[in-house]
């Protein structure tokens, strides 16, 4: 059995990119268990991740001391014995983190006072793409087999009836707008929104519950129950590539200019919707398309296989 506690940035792009390397490191032992700790900032229950992986939040006062590290680690319990510390956020009081875990070996990069905190200091973590980089630690994990590392593929559902319209953020500045404009493009699809359980008695959205059916679920039962969707509206890019790995048909919400990533070890066709302020002007999967009318989007999601003319 191997423990690994695993630092990573609170943000979609950065603890998505680390889904390949969690996998490889629970498939080398049934016992191994990995640990990850992420911004306050950012939830993620750990229900929503592989079995024997956890998530816990540092508050953002402690972790920028050393003082505050070392009693964060002091009082979260359910890491202890930690076999493995892979440092991605690389300051020195995220490296800290490694010593106040008492970790066997810590892995990290290379480069000022931190340096003297991990056992392996390396140069850069390598690879063209985030999840690549990622797994490049593992040249410095003896029990694990780097080369055991696989595609992760999924299949895609092909027909579409009903759509998860993910509400979290619709307090968010531009979101509940930009959720009004979208549903006013679908007819054909039936759209069911989705309000956290911890926001339902503070919901008001007259708007938004006039024109889509809405149910409220706790957050941590989500991926649970999403089987029952064929595709995702949100966005959050680790559950619009969560639930593409479950089979569904994702649609990330973004900026006009943002860049959707790239990966190495996953499935990443995710759709994009992409908006200037409240206004959809680019849309797509696994390309962008300058939307002319509204009524095109669900069009182009309905025949999508269909326009690629895939063979039998």
């Amino acid at each position: 059995m191997l423990n690994f506690l695993i630092r990573v940035e609170g943000s979609g792009k950065e603890f998505t990119s680390i889904l390949p390397l969690v996998r490889t490191l629970l498939a080398a032992s049934e016992d191994n268990r990995v640990n990850i700790i992420t911004d306050e900032s950012f939830f993620v229950p750990s229900e929503w991740m592989p079995q024997r992986c956890y998530v816990f939040n540092i508050p953002d006062d402690k972790k920028g001391t050393v003082f505050g590290v070392h009693h964060f680690a002091a009082n979260l319990h359910d890491v202890f014995n930690v076999d493995y510390f892979i440092d991605f956020v690389n300051d020195f009081h995220s490296a800290f983190l490694g010593l106040a875990f008492k970790a066997k070996k810590k892995i990290g990069l290379q480069g000022g006072p931190k340096t003297y905190l991990y056992n392996v200091s390396m140069e850069a973590f390598h690879g063209m793409f985030a999840d690549q980089k990622k797994l490049s630690v593992l040249e410095h994990i003896e029990e694990v087999d780097k080369e055991s590392v696989q595609f992760w593929d999924t299949t895609i559902k092909k027909e579409y009836e009903n759509a998860f319209v993910d509400l979290s953020s619709i307090n968010e500045e531009f979101y509940r707008e930009r959720i009004l404009k979208l549903i006013g493009a679908f007819e054909e699809i039936k759209l069911f929104g989705y309000v956290p359980l911890d926001m339902d008695e503070t919901f008001n959205e007259p708007k938004v519950q006039d024109k889509i059916e809405l149910f409220t679920q706790d957050r941590k039962l989500v991926l649970d129950n999403i089987d029952r969707f064929q595709v995702v509206i949100s966005d959050s890019l680790l559950l619009c590539q969560l639930a593409m790995m479950k089979g569904l048909r994702s649609l990330f919400i973004t900026n006009e200019n943002d860049q959707v990533e790239s990966w190495a070890q996953m499935e990443s066709s995710i759709g994009v919707l992409k908006f200037d302020g409240i206004d959809l002007v680019k849309y797509g999967i696994d390309e962008e398309k300058e939307l002319r009318v509204l009524s095109e989007l669900e069009d182009y999601i309905l025949n999508f296989y269909n326009l690629r003319l895939e063979p039998s």
